[in-house]
């Protein structure tokens, strides 16, 4: 058994206020709150929530979000109190991504393909999907349409499928094409989603269809296995082969790289 321990400052709810309601912050995984921080933190509580928590805790409302290896998603309070958790032990199934707050749900993905919704606050099942392929990465949100619509998208890992259902009911509003496989996640800004891949490249899709309008080809060896973080048309991602890249989504250029890093940089930018 682990320990999720969280560390914040007192007297301040200034996280809470402003929400991480996604792996990386925000939709479009800039990584970045802007919050004051004390010259010394304390550690408030910890609480122990099952087996390993792979992925990071995301915030709203003063609700704690998690999911465990062992398959269980939960909420506690800002006091570190469980306010409920449900567990798929029986089914076998694991949770390796941070949670997804949208709106009054908590959205996760499994290994064994299937993104659940829950009521924030009361832990009440929702809709479930079915991507019939493992999902690695944490869920993400866009809106789309005239009538903006609000979905989820997620990525499923083997075969680099982007699913978007709708936000209520979960139905199924596309999916794309398959581009191979993809231990990623996408990110999300100006109507279009981006994510690499372990064909060494970012994939740029509209977000209103999931047809793909870009390709950009990182070169040999340089295959992603983190997010891409975005700022307006430009984009920062990190590869296997130690190269941070800044590109264009907008036209596919590469703007520039640094190759400084001589190991795997399988982690997400943030700007």
């Amino acid at each position: 058994m682990v320990l999720l321990a969280v560390a914040v400052w007192s007297g301040s709810g200034a996280a809470d206020d402003a929400g991480w309601t996604t792996f990386h912050g925000n939709s479009g995984l800039t990584g970045i709150l802007d919050v004051e921080l004390p010259d010394k933190p304390v550690q408030l509580w910890k609480t122990r929530v099952g087996e390993s928590v792979d992925s990071a805790p995301v915030i709203s409302g003063g609700f704690v979000c998690f999911t465990t290896s062992d398959g269980m998603v939960g909420v506690l309070d800002r006091k570190g109190e469980v306010v409920w958790r449900k567990s798929f032990s029986e089914t076998n199934d694991s949770l390796k991504a941070s949670p997804l707050v949208s709106g009054d749900k908590l959205v996760a993905g499994s290994m064994r393909g299937r993104l659940h919704s829950f009521n924030l606050r009361t832990g009440e099942p929702g809709w479930e999907y079915d991507t019939g392929q493992p999902i690695w990465g944490t869920p993400n949100q866009l809106v789309i349409g005239e009538e903006k619509e609000s979905a989820i998208i997620v990525l499923t890992q083997p075969d680099g499928v982007i699913h978007c259902v709708n936000q209520v009911t979960g139905e199924l509003k596309w999916k794309s094409e398959g581009i191979g496989r993809a231990d990623t996640y996408p990110s999300v800004g100006a109507a279009k989603i981006v994510f690499g891949s372990c064909v060494s490249a970012l994939h740029v899709l509209a977000a209103d269809s999931g047809k793909q309008l870009v390709a950009v080809e990182l070169g040999e060896n340089s295959q992603v296995a983190a997010g891409a973080a975005l700022d307006g048309n430009l984009c920062w991602v990190g590869s296997r082969s130690g190269a941070l890249v800044c590109a264009d989504i907008d036209t596919g250029r590469i703007i520039w790289q640094n190759i400084d890093g001589k190991e795997e940089m399988f982690t997400t930018p943030a700007i």
